[in-house]
């Protein structure tokens, strides 16, 4: 029998015995090996601080090409220099602008965000944006630890929010040498490892989900004052929507063999090649140091930004039990807590009030959306169906000692909590991210991904939140697929019903555009979006999406 465990919206299941959702059916061969690799680049944490932020400004010194003006004496080969000039349309570049107040004769000649900023301010005491380092550890890279706000604050959310505070390494990246220095010398000096999956979803998750060590989260209290609630995240389809300022490595390749001549046709991409491949892909090359191997990105960004995203939800949850850790607040922190367990509309019938029974009343849960992409990890490692029954009641027995800890008491037991986040944190960072990182994403393993997902979404009964982040996940499977219309059609119902495209998306999902292709000429605040967004979520139908999936399911194949 399988029991399901359903306090997490979704219902995952404890394995008793290998029937039900777990007659998936499981490969005779897993197809590519895993790497022979002792050392599977899973970073351990964020960066040291071995020097402060420079500044956009300093960037734009070398990366200051035009978008279509670039000089042609420059060696673009291995970045196009024009970053910055495609930063500007990212909404990331107006974090700041969008809450600075401050410089508006009146609140009649603010912005509807600059005027809902200054509301927030004002509920939560705080006389100068300029100066809360709690607003501004996000909107302008003033984390803890540092006294004041870094050069050029209001620029925003820039080039150093992502890439790390560059005063260590930003002079010796100038050179191409640089390319051939190890992860781990770079890591040192403060850069972060932004090609890296894990990585990327740690530094991008600091924000969008919190991180109490580096003063990055959002407490109750700013809720309530007015700060909009922050939606769930899928990693891939929220980079997907970006205005590109990169490009990945097999277009890196690809153009420099169309302005390759005669002479160079034979000649690698760019300086140093081989010693980037070896330093920075180590866990997409075979032993004997070849070129990557057949290997989907998108599709393991996916997969690993699922997991990541549990962990530091799981880590901030853990943080946040800790005494005087929450800017002087004790526990209960209510922003840990499942939003829409306490606040939902007045009406029935509601899909939030059909949820499973098995939640204890007056005792709210954890957030459901973190573990919806979870079981792809598991599912793309277990060879036989063995191994997956293993590792999925592994991971049930971790995450139900978390949910019994949020209702051993109305409001949690922290120390329990604490001990349960912990084990289920560092059991998602050695048990599955190691392995998922670990084993390449071949065609196989995408289409067996795709397959996971139609029947999670087909069967189970999802929350909004959880709904929208399998939405986003098989869109970006499926976008290799092209499809027929009926395909594309039920994915336009999912976009309408989830609202998967984000306020300020370029258009196509699937479409691949040159970076700097499809600028905007302009970014629309978040807060103009609110009232749609919290609409759509009150509209939105469990039984409708299981059709969809249903049907989805059906074109996709069995």
């Amino acid at each position: 029998m399988v029991k399901a465990i359903c306090t997490l919206g979704g219902c995952l299941f404890a394995v008793m015995a290998g029937v039900g959702f777990l007659s998936i059916e499981m490969p005779e061969s897993r197809g590519q090996e895993a790497v022979t690799n002792p050392d599977p680049a899973v970073p351990d944490g964020p960066p040291p601080f071995p020097g402060g932020y420079k500044s956009v400004k300093a960037c734009r010194l070398c990366h200051r090409g035009q978008i279509r003006e670039l000089d042609p004496d420059q060696d673009k080969s291995f970045v196009l220099l024009n970053e910055p000039a495609i930063w500007l349309t990212d909404p990331h570049s107006k974090a700041f602008e969008f809450i600075d107040w401050s410089k508006t004769a009146d609140l009649a000649s603010a912005t509807a965000s600059q005027q809902l900023s200054r509301e927030i301010c004002v509920k939560l005491g705080i006389p100068d944006i300029h100066k809360a380092q709690q607003c501004l550890s996000c909107h302008a890279n003033w984390v803890a630890g540092l006294d004041e706000p870094p050069p050029f604050y209001t620029a925003g959310v820039g080039c150093e929010s992502c890439h790390g505070p560059s005063e260590a390494w930003e002079n010796e990246h100038k050179e191409p040498t640089w390319r051939a220095r190890s992860v781990a010398y770079k890591t040192g000096k403060g850069m972060v490892d932004v090609r890296h999956p894990v990585r990327r979803a740690e530094q991008c998750f600091s924000c969008h989900i919190g991180n109490v060590e580096q003063g990055k989260h959002i407490t109750h209290e700013m809720f309530a004052a007015g700060h909009p609630p922050l939606p769930s995240i899928e990693i891939e389809s929220f980079a997907k929507q970006m205005p590109r300022h990169w490009r990945y490595l097999e277009e890196k390749i690809a153009d420099s063999l169309k302005v390759a001549g005669p002479d160079d046709a034979d000649e690698p991409p760019f300086k140093f090649f081989d010693e980037f491949i070896r330093e920075n892909y180590l866990y997409l090359t075979s032993a004997g140091g070849s070129p990557p191997i057949d290997h989907n990105q998108s599709a393991a960004a996916v997969v690993l930004g699922g997991v990541v995203a549990l962990r530091e939800m799981t880590e901030l949850t853990r943080d946040l039990t800790r005494p005087a850790t929450n800017r002087g607040q004790s526990w209960p922190e209510l922003a840990a807590f499942d939003c829409t367990a306490c606040h939902h509309e007045l009406r029935n019938p509601s899909w939030r009030q059909t949820r499973t029974s098995e939640l204890r009343p007056g005792r709210p849960p954890m957030h459901a959306w973190p573990t919806a992409l979870v079981r792809l990890a598991i599912y793309h490692i277990s060879d036989d169906r063995e191994e997956y029954v293993r590792r999925l009641a592994d991971f049930t027995g971790k995450l139900s000692a978390v949910q019994a800890a949020f209702e051993a008491t109305p409001f949690g037991d922290p120390p329990t909590l604490r001990k349960a986040s912990a084990d289920l944190s560092q059991w998602l960072t050695n048990d599955l991210i190691a392995p998922v990182v670990a084993r390449p994403f071949d065609n196989t393993a995408v289409v067996r991904s795709r397959k996971m997902l139609v029947r999670i979404g087909s069967t189970e009964r999802q929350d909004y939140d959880s709904a929208r982040q399998i939405a986003w996940a098989l869109r970006t499977l499926c976008c290799e697929l092209g499809g027929s219309q009926e395909i594309q059609d039920l994915f336009n119902v999912l976009t309408k019903d989830l609202r998967l495209d984000l306020p300020n998306t370029l258009g196509d999902f699937c479409q691949t555009t040159t970076p700097g292709s499809k600028p905007r000429e302009s970014v629309i605040p978040l807060t103009d979006s609110v009232s749609a967004a919290l609409a759509n979520e009150v509209q939105y139908d469990p039984e409708k999406f299981m059709k969809t999936m249903s049907d989805l399911k059906r074109l996709l194949g069995p």
